[in-house]
């Protein structure tokens, strides 16, 4: 029986009009019902008093009741509170095992199916999936969803960036939460509906994974099998959650910036002295490698006549065509100036020579910059790993003096290591 917002007395609930139509035990008699109230003015439940007899109830038997359920109320409401101080302190535990494991440098799909898993814990029967932002292709690529099936990470592996892709793919676009509580009736998910239909999922919240100069690094989302709302309280939450996930993003991106700098060259972004190296340890199990020692031909007077605006830009021009040319046989690294090397996984030596003569033909196209055509050609040497040296150092001297014998002999040409 309800008693509405104010308390309900009946003295006799057989002669009372409103219990005429139920069935009332034969034992009651008498009803005194008042509302438990939250804060918030929602009423949470009723304290009834109830007795065998008829029985009136004063002024001060409602007082009463009234004192009780408001007693009752704030025992709800001081056990929410631990609750909530539970919640939280198991969400700060959680929020430092996360960071704990991005100081340690554990890896990031371990870090980010860490953040997923934590989250669908915190919130029963949610899937959570993390992509990451390709802004050059302009889409989001499959980071970690632990969880989904393989069927739906598919989808997931390319989502567009744009206004109507999902709740990510606009996340993403639009830079801000995305929250759709009815994926069925949202015209975002026009062109993913049945695919998320076939999943059981009908709501998502995507929240976009921010650095900190606000670029976008991806979408954190979180996903229901019923259309739901979030509460401010839960959309910070999982904000937090997407901080966590820019942290990580964000450190391995720095990581990677800070390993491409200092293995590769700045200007030219191939690899130098330090990675042409590591590279030659890798493969000196081969049976033989090749060593090559490029240096181009009149490359002062570029810079001299037109200035070193000019000179990077057939530098950056000629670096692309020698990294084309060895990309799947090996490696070429510059090592300063317009000096380059070349690490040949070859044991023929025909073989190599032609692609020395090709790379010297590449060269020797001009390069077009602000309507000037720019030639240079380029003189090359080569030796020969084991047969020449064991040493990569031994084996660029001696493909150096190669290169010289060839510019001696008229530049533009290539010459091969002689140990007469």
């Amino acid at each position: 029986m309800g008693c509405g917002r104010e308390p309900l007395a009946i003295p006799d609930l057989t002669l009372h009009p409103m219990t005429k139509e139920l069935e009332i035990s034969k034992s009651l008699k008498s009803y005194l019902g008042t509302p438990i109230t939250a804060k918030n003015g929602v009423i949470i439940g009723t304290l009834c008093a109830v007795d065998s007899i008829p029985f009136h109830f004063n002024e001060n038997h409602i007082s009463f009741i009234q004192s009780m359920a408001d007693y009752i109320k704030t025992l709800m409401e001081f056990d929410e509170e631990i609750l909530k101080r539970e919640q939280a302190q198991k969400e700060l535990h959680d929020h430092n095992k996360i960071l704990t494991a991005i100081a340690q440098g554990s890896s990031l799909d371990g870090i980010l199916d860490q953040i997923c898993y934590t989250v669908e814990q915190l919130n029963q029967a949610v899937y959570c999936s993390i992509l990451g932002s390709d802004p050059v292709a302009n889409i989001l690529t499959l980071l970690s969803a632990p969880t989904l099936s393989d069927t739906y990470k598919h989808l997931l592996r390319q989502v567009p960036i744009g206004p109507k892709q999902g709740s990510c793919g606009t996340a993403a676009y639009r830079k801000e939460h995305v929250i759709v509580t009815d994926i069925q009736h949202d015209p975002l998910w026009e062109n993913y509906q049945e695919l998320a239909v076939a999943e059981g999922l009908k709501s998502c919240w995507s929240f976009p994974i921010f650095a900190s100069n606000h670029d976008v690094l991806g979408t954190f989302a979180i996903y229901y099998k019923e259309p739901t709302s979030p509460s401010n309280e839960e959309i910070e939450r999982l904000s937090n959650f997407s901080a966590l996930a820019s942290i990580a993003l964000e450190k391995k991106r720095d990581e990677e910036k800070i390993y491409f700098l200092a293995y590769h060259d700045d200007l030219t972004k191939l690899p130098n002295r330090l990675l042409l190296r590591n590279y030659f340890d890798s493969v000196m199990t081969d049976e033989s490698l090749f060593i090559m020692i490029l240096d181009l031909d009149e490359f002062k007077e570029i810079n001299d006549t037109h200035g070193h605006s000019f000179g990077d830009e057939l530098l950056i021009e000629v670096a692309q065509r020698l990294q084309d040319c060895v990309k799947d046989i090996g490696m070429v690294a510059r090592l300063g100036g317009d000096e380059f090397a070349f690490i040949i996984r070859k044991d023929n030596q025909d073989s190599v020579q032609e692609i020395a003569k090709n790379i010297i033909g590449l060269v020797k196209e001009p390069v077009v910059f602000r309507g000037e055509e720019l030639k240079v050609t380029a003189s090359l040497g080569i030796s020969m790993y084991p047969k020449h040296a064991s040493t990569l150092s031994e084996l660029k001297k001696y493909a150096d003096q190669a290169m010289y014998k060839a510019k001696g002999h008229g530049k533009n040409q290539l010459a091969f290591f002689k140990e007469s």
